[in-house]
């Protein structure tokens, strides 16, 4: 998917030795979520042990690619110190990335560099009293999470998954930082008793409203597929600019990424009802039982005979890499 979405970010997170393993577990599965979600590896992901790895692999890159964020995900009883040398490279360092983040006392490497001069940054109740001493010129905040400029910080375990969700949300948008909230079960805005449902194509929608509207006719007409001129006419653009925008912005034809949403329709209707499997093809536009065994196969891997199975709580709608690569 996902030229889409822009580029591949990578988000390198440095532990302290007793670091929180709940914090550091808890950013790396949201990360990781986003991947899930979206069928791709938007997120690269990348461990440090210690600070001076860090520096040794990103000083060199940060000068030609500035799209990655540093995330350092400290102890909540221990202080974390960097050694005198290190403070100057880090410096650096932290200036090059695209984003910092700063979990219990990953706040002081940042506050010894001189980072956090003028800043107000979130501290654990444990450090409170040391770091005041230490850095009078850093504002303490009594949150638990903040955000200034490209900094975040979270004072503990917990608010480090809302440093996550932040960063999610100002990469992709908020509709899909409250998807990925709903997913973890975290709350979030967008709560409710219904079973979860994630729409990718809806997702890729929000970047180009031609497109948003085609999907939204496609899927208000999937038991008798639209033809490419009727959809133009109804979004008063050529089919040409249609085909332009399909493959720029969901990889793909907007013939096939339709019988991709009308076999997600099938997929559902088969976890979800008692339907035939003749009833569910002919509902989702296939007329012929052969043609829909055959393409519900290529997507999902399997017929849709077999995939029969209970009724599922959350429903990932299915963007296939061999489905993508024949577009």
């Amino acid at each position: 998917m996902l030229e889409v979405l822009g580029p591949r970010r990578e988000i390198s997170i440095c532990l302290q030795s007793d670091h929180s393993k709940l914090a550091f577990e808890g950013v790396k599965e949201e990360f990781a979520t986003v991947n899930h979600l979206l069928d791709s590896e938007l997120y690269q992901i990348r461990v440090f042990d210690c600070v001076e790895a860090l520096i040794s692999l990103l000083s060199l890159k940060l000068q030609t690619d500035r799209a990655v964020s540093c995330i350092f995900v400290g102890s909540t009883h221990t202080r974390w110190r960097v050694a005198h040398a290190l403070c100057s490279p880090l410096r650096h360092l932290l200036q090059a990335s695209r984003r910092i983040g700063l979990v219990a006392s990953g706040v002081f490497l940042a506050a010894e560099t001189g980072v956090l001069i003028g800043q107000c940054a979130a501290i654990h109740p444990n450090f409170i009293a040391s770091f005041n001493e230490e850095f009078p010129d850093a504002d303490v905040s009594g949150a638990l999470h903040t955000r200034f400029g490209k900094i975040f910080t979270a004072s503990s375990s917990i608010s480090a998954l809302e440093l996550a969700f932040e960063c999610v949300g100002q990469d992709l948008g908020r509709d899909l930082q409250q998807d990925v909230m709903q997913f973890l079960g975290a709350p979030s805005d967008c709560q409710s008793k219904k079973p979860m449902h994630i729409d990718k194509f809806e997702i890729i929608g929000r970047r180009d409203p031609v497109i948003a509207q085609c999907i939204q006719i496609m899927k208000a007409n999937i038991e008798f597929p639209l033809q490419m001129p009727e959809l133009a006419k109804l979004v008063s653009v050529s089919s040409r600019q249609i085909e332009r925008k399909f493959k720029a912005y969901v990889g793909m034809t907007p013939l096939v990424t339709y019988k991709i949403i009308r076999l997600n329709h099938a997929k559902k209707l088969l976890h979800q009802t008692k339907l035939s499997t003749l009833e569910i093809g002919l509902s989702s536009g296939f007329s012929a039982a052969s043609f829909f065994s055959k393409s519900y196969r290529e997507v999902f891997g399997m017929t849709p005979k077999h995939d029969r199975g209970p009724n599922v709580n959350i429903y990932i709608e299915t963007l296939p890499a061999n489905i993508r690569s024949a577009a």
